[in-house]
């Protein structure tokens, strides 16, 4: 495969300097202008990331077909679709794409993680323990994979091993990660740390552990940019844009409160009465 030579080169790598930059909105329009000029894979292959990164996963999955079209069996390639496919919702043609580099290399780490991950998403947690477990006893075991092994051992109740595993996790890091990349880490190991501990009864424990994963990531509030944010919802929502938005027909003003425990279904539950013509979703 030819590099491009060039202006459209030097378009390209323009683009790159957005996306390099987390600015993939700036780099859209210059890879669109490109996409049009050439069929070269690397256009597609960085329209593909740009399209990923805005969240466009229809989009992305095209432009990384086009790219297997030029270079058939990219493995990285493959499981991007498959997290496209997983954005969406599609998990059966995550798991497709997954098994199509699984079939060339049983045990790609990458592979064998992404895999594990969709089937915890699918509740088949002691399939995704049996896929890890031979590659987590490995010494060279890495962060991921040891994460993903204890977050599913977490969830099956094996406490020894979860603890084992993402403790081990913490201590995989290589020193190369990058430090934003490793605070992170460290921090979803701890949280997961935090839940195990708080599943076996041990209140403070779990409360100094989560407290220590809150302090690797912190968040720090911005009130101008809040401020910001809902002036941006007020002008938005202008009485007419409220008007102009699909009501239910029946006139009942009876309102039906959804409630639960965070993460436990509640938008799910509030979209699917939505969908019934006779109830409007507020939100």
């Amino acid at each position: 495969m030819k590099p491009l030579t060039g202006p459209p080169a030097a378009r390209l790598a323009e683009a790159k300097s957005f996306i390099d930059r987390g600015n993939p909105a700036a780099a859209l329009p210059i890879l669109l202008k490109l996409q049009r000029r050439t069929t070269h894979p690397d256009v597609a292959l960085n329209l593909a990331r740009v399209h990923m990164a805005l969240e466009n996963f229809s989009a992305a999955i095209a432009c990384f077909r086009t790219v297997l079209q030029a270079a058939p069996g990219v493995d990285f390639v493959l499981l991007s679709i498959a997290r496209c496919h997983q954005k969406r919702g599609e998990m059966r043609a995550a798991l497709d794409a997954v098994d199509e580099v699984l079939r060339r290399n049983p045990v790609h780490p990458k592979a064998v993680v992404l895999k594990a991950e969709l089937l915890h998403l699918q509740g088949r947690y002691e399939t995704a323990r049996q896929l890890l477990q031979p590659l987590a006893d490995r010494p060279e075991a890495g962060p991921d994979l040891l994460f993903t092994h204890g977050r599913v051992c977490r969830v099956l109740g094996d406490a020894a091993a979860a603890e084992r595993s993402l403790t081990a996790s913490i201590t995989a890091m290589p020193a190369t990660m990058p430090a934003p990349q490793r605070q992170r880490h460290h921090a979803e190991c701890l949280y997961e740390l935090a839940a195990l501990h708080e599943s076996l009864g041990d209140h403070d424990r779990a409360w100094r552990t989560a407290a220590e994963a809150n302090a690797k990531v912190p968040l720090p509030f911005d009130p101008d940019a809040h401020d910001a944010m809902v002036d941006r919802v007020i002008a938005a929502w202008t009485p007419e844009a409220f008007a102009a938005v699909p009501a239910a027909e029946d006139a009942d003003e009876r309102p039906v409160f959804v409630l639960g425990m965070p993460r436990s279904g509640t938008s799910l539950v509030e979209r699917i009465l939505a969908a019934h013509p006779s109830i409007t979703g507020t939100g």
